[in-house]
């Protein structure tokens, strides 16, 4: 069982195991804020622990700094949305995509091995369709 991240509005799709939501979501994270997103890539470490009320703790308390406005709690939802099924506007794809438009991640593995290729540039371009066609980013 796999995830596939596609739009309406691209031709492309990235097909891979059930950890590529999981990878691109930390990256995001850490390009959004340093110290959330080194708390967020321990979620699965949190989960195999079964605290997740600890993880929600430290969670909410990053948060509250003056830092974080209201105006990024779609990147919120992003983060905590279901893997098995969720969606993505085409605004916050645009600005997922400002926060990672400068990184490079040409060893990253996203897809399944035998598909992966360009998988980190292949993901931003398909946030940038998804904006450019008013389309959202979906997975399932």
């Amino acid at each position: 069982m796999g995830i596939t991240l596609k739009s309406n509005g691209s031709k492309i799709s990235l097909d891979g195991g059930c950890g590529m939501l999981y990878k691109i979501r930390c990256l995001i994270a850490l390009a959004w804020d340093k110290e959330f997103g080194e708390h967020y890539a321990k979620l699965l470490t949190f989960y195999r622990n079964k605290n997740l009320k600890e993880f929600d703790k430290k969670t909410n308390e990053i948060l509250q700094n003056e830092r974080f406005k209201d105006e990024d709690s779609d990147l919120l939802d992003f983060f905590f949305a279901s893997d098995c099924g969720g969606k993505c506007r085409s605004k916050t794809c645009k600005k997922i995509y400002d926060l990672i438009k400068d990184t490079h991640e040409e060893n990253l593995q996203l897809r399944y091995a035998i598909y992966s290729k360009n998988d980190w540039e292949d993901f931003k371009q398909l946030l940038l369709d998804c904006y450019s066609h008013r389309a959202n980013l979906t997975w399932s």
